[in-house]
């Protein structure tokens, strides 16, 4: 319950830094080159400009350690990690002193810490791994949609600029490649953002039950 209302307060922002990543091979090219050739340079020294498709951790394995302490998702994942910590080992502890014994409150407590790292762990696990699954399952039949009708996707689009024209009179006549025309109805029409990928799953659980254990072992400290 804890982690789905983690979800809810720190919903997943992640920008399209590379929008084609997403699109199948039939709406994509695999290579893109744009040679740029301005009037002040001779023909030899052509400038090349080539974009190339990434995958969708591409942004995951190009953050830097400040970035990564920085993301919104590690920091919910770690408070929500730590509060849960602090607090039920804690009383769990508090109660266990009444019986005079140290080592059965150090073992009781590591064995509470453990289950409630997993418990934590696999959560924040499988909330992350359900945003994925639903991004792709909508990703995929917004794709369909557009293949298969392009006009009404097109104009679907145009609606979906419409409120953030000045005037409702004003033109919208905006010219819309399809190759972004699914990554856009999914970020405006749908109004969902690119989430974590399996790594930022397995990252989430990681945080969340790692942060469990170390607020836990805190009170922990003590009794030895």
């Amino acid at each position: 319950m804890l982690v789905a209302l983690k979800r809810l307060l720190f919903p997943s922002r992640t920008p399209l830094d590379h929008p084609y990543s997403a699109l199948p091979a039939d709406l994509s090219q695999s290579y893109f080159a744009l040679d740029i050739l301005p009037d002040s340079c001779p023909p030899n020294d052509s400038l090349s400009l080539k974009v190339e498709p990434h995958s969708l951790d591409h942004r995951r394995h190009s953050l830097s350690i400040l970035g990564w302490l920085s993301d919104a998702r590690v920091v919910s994942d770690a408070t929500i990690g730590l509060s849960d910590g602090l607090t039920v080992p804690f009383a769990l502890s508090a109660g266990l002193s009444t019986l005079g014994s140290s080592k059965i409150v150090i073992f009781a407590g590591l064995a509470e810490l453990i289950a409630g790292a997993i418990s934590m762990g696999l959560g924040a696990w499988l909330a992350a791994s359900g945003e994925v699954k639903a991004y792709n399952s909508t990703l995929r039949s917004t794709q369909l949609f557009v293949q298969r009708s392009p006009s009404t996707a097109m104009k679907l689009a145009h609606a979906t600029l419409q409120p953030y024209l000045l005037h409702a009179s004003s033109p919208t006549n905006i010219a819309i490649d399809v190759n972004f025309l699914a990554l856009f109805l999914m970020r405006f029409h749908h109004n969902l953002p690119e989430p974590a990928d399996t790594r930022g799953a397995w990252l989430s659980a990681v945080t969340m039950g790692g942060c469990y254990f170390f607020g836990g072992f805190v009170p922990l400290v003590p009794c030895k």
